[in-house]
């Protein structure tokens, strides 16, 4: 693993999410935005529709840009994920644990991958003891990387009270 990740390096990681997807849907929108200003100039009231819709959309992808928007944090009590604004935390030994899940992407020919995480969940039932869900974001490193990654803290952290 690159020690510049490695648990023995640090006492806590900080990755944020990358900014260029929302960078580019915030300049669509706000073109889509002047294009309805310039069909409201032109006098179809169908103008105030588009502005209306799209500076929503400018506005939230604007905040999506923000560098509070989303990051993952590694440390040795567990993980926590921040995704618009909202912080979820999770501790190592709640965790099971991570992988790549690859999939189609859109439907185009080729694939994408994400990396997810199983969690134990206190449950009623023993049929359903853990449930699964994907990180939001791979934070500027492939799925495989940040998925060794997640592995590696884990290891080193999450097996120490099992």
């Amino acid at each position: 693993m690159n020690p510049d990740f490695s648990p023995e390096h640090h006492s806590q990681l900080l990755l944020k999410a990358s900014t260029k997807k929302p960078q580019v849907l915030f300049g669509i929108s706000a073109l889509l935005v002047l294009a309805g200003v310039r069909v409201v100039e032109i006098g179809d009231p169908v103008g105030w529709t588009l502005v209306g819709i799209f500076l929503i959309s400018a506005v939230v992808w604007g905040m999506e840009m923000l560098p509070q928007a989303h990051s993952l944090r590694l440390d040795s009590d567990g993980i926590q994920i921040k995704r618009h604004f909202l912080t979820s935390r999770f501790r190592w030994l709640d965790i099971r644990e991570f992988g790549v899940l690859e999939h189609d992407a859109l439907g185009f020919v080729g694939g994408s991958a994400s990396v997810y995480m199983k969690i134990r969940m206190p449950s009623l039932s023993e049929k359903e003891p853990a449930r699964q869900f994907s990180l939001p974001s791979e934070y500027g490193l492939s799925a495989g990387t940040l998925a060794e990654v997640l592995r590696e803290w884990h290891k080193h952290f999450g097996m120490e009270g099992r």
